[in-house]
């Protein structure tokens, strides 16, 4: 069982659940890529990575000429916070209404849309790119469905508690 007392004013129960407030700090560190492809004439790239988590995105700084990058802890390390909200219906499968999954060309997703996997918590997806003079080009990505770590971490696989 859950419960959470909001500590704003409100008109509802002190008990009750306030469906933006983070329930889970997810701190995520990018440590560095490996066997890239290079996009640059000179047989190399210029890559960065973006992570993102339901609304929030955050990115490392570019690495110049490498296919092999490596990221400074303080410039690659993030917290994002998992609202209540997003954690409803975990462990009871589906999506939320309203979410679906991308669509598009296999294995390529369009950059910016939004996943919802895992019961409605989304993944975590991570996205690199080479850094070019006007625009980037993509180099790959993965996404990592947080559902199920939610339902393994927590427990919250009772179908009784709905």
């Amino acid at each position: 069982m859950l419960s959470y007392t909001t500590t704003t004013p409100s008109t509802t129960s002190p008990n009750a659940i306030n469906p933006s407030a983070p329930i889970v700090l997810l701190r995520v560190q990018i440590l560095g890529c490996s066997a890239l492809l290079a996009k640059d004439r000179n047989g190399l790239s210029d890559p960065f990575v973006t992570v993102s988590l339901l609304s929030e995105r955050h990115s490392t700084p570019s690495v110049k000429r490498t296919l092999e990058p490596v990221y400074a802890p303080r410039e690659a390390t993030w917290d994002f916070g998992i609202p209540v909200g997003a954690c409803v219906g975990v462990g009871h499968g589906g999506q939320r209404k309203g979410q679906g999954t991308r669509r598009g060309l296999p294995g390529r997703r369009k950059a910016g849309a939004k996943t919802q996997q895992g019961g409605g918590v989304g993944a975590l997806e991570i996205v690199v790119w080479d850094k070019d003079m006007v625009g980037k080009d993509y180099l790959g990505e993965a996404a990592i469905p947080l559902g199920a770590w939610f339902v393994a971490a927590l427990g919250w696989d009772d179908s009784d508690n709905k």
